[in-house]
């Protein structure tokens, strides 16, 4: 399976449900729609997992988070961690899309510190 993630990238091998979600999203071309959707702070999942903002989230939803979150998370389980080196291998393999992603990542990075 060609993926934009390995195991030399997680900080630690739990991890490693995480790269897998990531792996699975450009594996069924999945992996630029939620850049863009992710870009513009809207939510995006696959059966597999998801990126979820905190105002992606019902009262509900809200209710079963011991606190609130500021950043971008990325559902599998338990685990959860922020996209980064993700969007950079996708340009790797998919140069045609450089403009496109980069402008998403610098959208992400801004919801992320702003």
């Amino acid at each position: 399976m060609d993926k934009v993630l390995d195991a030399n990238d997680l900080i630690s091998l739990e991890h490693s449900l995480v790269e897998n979600l990531i792996n699975a999203y450009y594996f069924v071309g999945a992996f630029k729609d939620a850049a863009r959707c992710l870009s513009n702070k809207i939510g995006f999942g696959i059966d597999f997992g998801g990126f979820t903002f905190w105002s992606d989230l019902d009262k509900y939803d809200k209710s079963l988070y011991k606190e609130k979150f500021d950043d971008i998370e990325i559902e599998f389980g338990n685990e959860s961690i922020i996209l980064s080196i993700a969007g950079e291998r996708y340009i790797e393999k998919n140069p045609q899309y450089e403009q496109e992603i980069e402008m998403y990542l610098d959208n992400i990075r801004n919801n992320i510190d702003g």
